[in-house]
């Protein structure tokens, strides 16, 4: 096994004496628990942990900051640098590692034990899990936003008063800007692209699918001041990061245009000096499109503002092109099939590229709104495939979302099971569909989906980078892939009542397309398509029907 990954690390201070209480310098290991997708992601919270700490304990803690896959990097690193404080940050994908690594410091004797705390979706959600498995370790969780909690932990620890040996702590947002510290210069470690904060929280907050920070309060939103996003940004800028840039806002424009049109004042100056930066944030479709013309003229002038800022990429959880599938998500009145649409082409006149989030697939489906939404966006399929992050999603069914109780809602009233296990590595459930028909229909797309979709994510990836070919061949495999989806729900919708009729079409359709894929010179292995359908059919419908 190859040594853990340091991100970057700083030397200790002394200790000092502040407003009466003597502060000891302490070893802290932050380390990022990965998966193979997302080991290479840019990882904001530990920059913005370690620059809370470094706010309220300046230059005192020496900070290491690592990313690994594997427990047993974690475990040898303990043991030969003994950190007091090993904090642990553990999204959703990671349970396995984290349990492993938790299991073997519980082997430690309790004076080589460092004080344990835990962050990200995970601990979270699940706490007792954590609590109940692993009894005897000094474990702290905090859940929800970390950065305030976290410091706060680290100096109780610093002035040596007694920490409980496991308590949970509910995180808040943080006041100050959260500053990162500990970034290293570009190209000293890999990572897809830097990222950087202008706001904190969703002021929208009511989308049904989505797991919000625990205990937040919903249109929980705050921007944070200009003079400190634009001195993050100029940061990063002078540690090479002059490409790229992807701000992490869930949406930074929210209930005040005006701020961000500010920041973007700060960005044109900026790309005097730096000529090839760009950057990409998230928008909601109504905040491109309004029916009032004052707002309109708003928005028209932020989109032409951005572009000369260096707006690259646009964001846009469009998620459906049927209205009463975006009544389900609950994403408010204004957004429309039309207004996702009308949205997409106004980015894509300025030449700024948009990227639109699509999970038309969802327990409660219907062949109404499949059969709306495919008659909606065959007009408009070509268009449409170069925007669509992918052709078909699936919503996955998250853990203590409204959507999951809407659910058990049905159950209660209708005694039709259709949740299933908890996945807690992924913090969502696995849930049949209510019509048995879609659920036939969804489960064999899906396996194409699963066959198709890493490709399509590579290519993505390639082409944020500037690779032409990469994008290309994005471009045509997507039509391929939405041409696909549209023709099976229209071709199939007129078989719904009879699942072998349905059955029979939807396989001619898939072979249909995979030779075509085939053919197309995307070096895509075809014969992983077919041995999925051979092997693993009853398995993907089990999961639908």
């Amino acid at each position: 096994m190859s040594n853990l990954e340091i991100i970057s690390q700083t030397h200790t201070g002394v200790a000092r004496e502040v407003d009466g209480q003597l502060q000891h310098p302490l070893t802290i290991s932050n380390i990022a628990l990965t998966t193979p997708i997302s080991h290479d992601y840019y990882p904001i919270p530990l920059f913005s942990l370690s620059g809370e700490v470094g706010r309220v304990q300046p230059t005192l803690h020496a900070t290491i900051l690592a990313r690994t896959q594997y427990a047993e990097e974690i475990i040898a690193f303990v043991r030969t640098n003994h950190p007091n404080i090993l904090a642990l940050s553990a999204p959703q994908g990671t349970l396995r590692i984290l349990q492993e690594t938790l299991k073997k410091l519980q082997e430690f004797g309790p004076e080589n034990r460092p004080q344990i705390i835990l962050g990200g979706s995970l601990p979270t959600y699940l706490p007792n899990i954590f609590f109940n498995e692993f009894p005897d370790l000094p474990l702290t969780i905090i859940g929800g936003w970390g950065e305030v909690a976290f410091a706060n932990e680290v100096k109780e620890y610093s002035i040596m008063n007694p920490i409980p040996e496991q308590k949970f702590v509910i995180g808040a947002y943080p006041e100050h800007y959260p500053r990162q510290d500990g970034v290293p210069k570009k190209g000293e470690v890999p990572f897809n692209y830097a990222r950087a904060e202008a706001t904190r929280g969703c002021f929208w907050g009511a989308c049904s699918y989505c797991l919000r920070p625990l205990n937040e309060q919903q249109g929980k939103w705050k921007q944070y001041d200009l003079a400190d996003v634009t001195a993050q940004v100029g940061e990063l800028l002078r540690l090479g990061y002059d490409g790229y840039l992807d701000f992490a806002d869930e949406e930074p424009i929210g209930t005040n245009i005006g701020l961000f049109a500010n920041i973007l004042d700060e960005l044109i100056n900026l790309r005097k000096k730096y000529s090839k930066f760009t950057f990409g944030i998230n928008m909601r479709a109504d905040h491109v499109i309004s029916s009032n013309s004052e707002r309109q003229r708003q928005y028209d002038e932020f989109l032409q503002k951005a572009k000369r800022a260096g707006l690259a990429n646009v964001w846009m959880g469009a998620e459906s092109y049927s209205c009463s599938h975006l009544e389900i998500l609950h994403k408010g009145q204004h957004i429309t099939p039309l207004t996702n649409l009308a949205a997409a082409k106004k980015i894509d006149s300025y030449g700024i590229k948009v990227t639109q989030g699509f999970i038309p697939y969802h327990p409660l489906s219907n062949w109404q709104e499949l059969l709306e939404m495919a008659n909606f966006m065959e007009p408009h399929a070509l268009f449409l495939s170069k925007i669509l992050g992918a052709p078909f999603g699936y919503m996955r069914v998250q853990y203590n979302t409204p959507y999951e109780h809407a659910i058990r809602r049905l159950e209660g009233s209708t005694n039709y099971k259709l949740l299933g296990k908890l996945d807690k590595n992924m913090l969502t459930y696995e849930c049949k569909y209510r019509d048995p028909s879609i659920g036939l229909h969804a489960g064999y797309m899906r396996i194409f989906y699963d066959w198709i979709n890493p490709y399509l994510k590579q290519m993505h990836v390639e082409a944020l980078k500037g690779n032409r070919d990469s994008q290309d061949n994005l471009n045509k495999l997507r039509a391929i892939v939405l041409q696909l989806f549209l023709e099976s729900i229209k071709q199939l919708e007129p078989l719904k009542d009879s699942l072998v009729e349905l059955k029979k079409q939807q396989l001619l359709i898939l072979e249909k397309y995979k030779i075509e894929i085939g053919n197309g010179n995307f070096g895509i292995n075809t014969v992983k398509f077919d041995e999925l359908i051979q092997h693993h059919s009853a398995d993907y419908l089990d999961k639908f029907m």
